[in-house]
């Protein structure tokens, strides 16, 4: 009897772990340092830097990403991309973001996210600068808050979009469904 349940046991376990395996999650090109935790799906940034981040597996090759977070602690300016690597076609980063929260005391920048499917399906899209494109194919599921916009918004369908500062001429926003609710800019927009 002994010797079954520990069988099982070590079966369910390398059963876990192979579910998992499905879904990879990678940071290129970093400068700076983080913590990567493949179970939870989560990438947490612990110092300053430049981020590229992409999640493969069987989603049309792309995988999930279940958060996206800034240390508390880290100051200087973080710089995040979502994008593939060049060498594998580049293009989007993932198929799911489900939380990109980079507020803290950093200066914060999205610089590219590149989503097939959903982003912010479990909180706010918050940081100080949306810079490049963000390109996400269903929904914004939450607020996107920022300081500064100087990038592109494309989407099927999105919640509130909350500029505290200002935007540049070359903003655009291009929602090609459903929109929720109010667009806040402090300021002018495009």
């Amino acid at each position: 009897m002994f010797r079954k349940c520990i069988t099982m046991l070590v079966c369910a376990l390398g059963a876990a772990a192979t579910a998992n395996a499905d879904n990879l999650i990678t940071v290129w090109d970093a400068t700076g340092t983080f913590n990567l935790d493949q179970f939870a799906r989560s990438v947490e940034i612990t110092s300053d830097g430049v981020f590229k981040i992409q999640a493969t597996g069987d989603h049309d090759g792309l995988g999930e990403i279940w958060s996206i977070t800034v240390a508390y602690y880290v100051t200087g300016t973080v710089e995040v991309y979502i994008l593939r690597r060049p060498e594998e076609g580049g293009g989007p980063g993932a198929y799911d973001v489900r939380l990109l929260n980079l507020s803290g005391d950093a200066t914060t920048v999205i610089q590219e996210c590149r989503v097939t499917h959903d982003l912010a399906t479990d909180g706010n899209v918050d940081a100080d600068e949306l810079a490049g494109p963000m390109e996400v194919g269903h929904a914004i599921g939450h607020d996107i808050e920022v300081t500064g916009f100087t990038g592109t918004i494309e989407c099927n369908s999105m919640r509130n979009l909350s500029v505290a500062g200002s935007s540049s001429p070359e903003t655009t926003i291009t929602i090609h469904g459903a929109y929720a609710d109010t667009i806040y800019v402090n300021g002018p927009l495009g």
